[in-house]
C-alpha cells in the first residue's frame, strides 16, 4: 500500500476549492485548504505536509509564505515539503525569485488533477495516481 500524501492548498478562489474537494475523491491524499497565508502558516505548524500548492493572496505573497514555511521546517525539525506556486502564466524557465524563496516548482493556474499528478511524479512522492 502506498503512503497517503498530505497536501495543503493555499487558495481563496471558490473554483479551486471545488476542484480540491474532487481531488480528495480521486487520489490517495488528504487535502487541507487555507484561504489566507496566515491560515496556511498556522496549519503548517500543526500538520506536516508533503506537498503545498500556493497561490498569490491579498494578505501575503507566495514567496513570503514559502520563506516562513522553510524557516518553520528547520525549527520544527521536519523534512522539507514540496512547495509549488500557482501563477497566471507559467514562465519559460523557473523564475529565480521563486527558487530563492524555497519554492520548488512553478505551475500555471488553475490547478487541476493533471498538474497535481505532474508534481507528485516529478518529486517522487508516490501515491495512487
Amino acid at each position: 500500500m502506498t503512503k497517503e500524501i498530505k497536501i495543503l492548498s493555499v487558495n481563496r478562489y471558490p473554483l479551486n476549492t471545488t476542484l480540491t474537494r474532487l481531488w480528495k475523491k480521486n487520489f490517495n491524499c488528504t487535502i487541507d485548504e487555507a484561504p489566507t497565508g496566515r491560515d496556511a502558516l498556522k496549519m503548517f505548524t500543526k500538520t506536516e505536509y508533503n506537498l503545498m500548492f500556493i497561490r498569490e493572496l491579498p494578505d501575503m505573497l507566495s514567496t513570503d509564505i514559502a520563506l516562513q514555511i522553510r524557516s518553520s521546517e528547520t525549527e520544527l525539525n521536519r523534512e522539507p515539503a514540496i512547495i509549488s506556486v500557482l501563477i497566471p502564466r507559467t514562465p519559460a524557465n523557473q523564475d529565480p525569485k521563486y527558487l530563492d524563496a524555497g519554492i520548488d516548482y512553478v505551475l500555471e493556474d488553475p490547478l487541476i488533477g493533471d498538474k497535481i499528478e505532474e508534481v507528485v511524479k516529478k518529486f517522487g512522492l508516490g501515491g495512487d495516481w
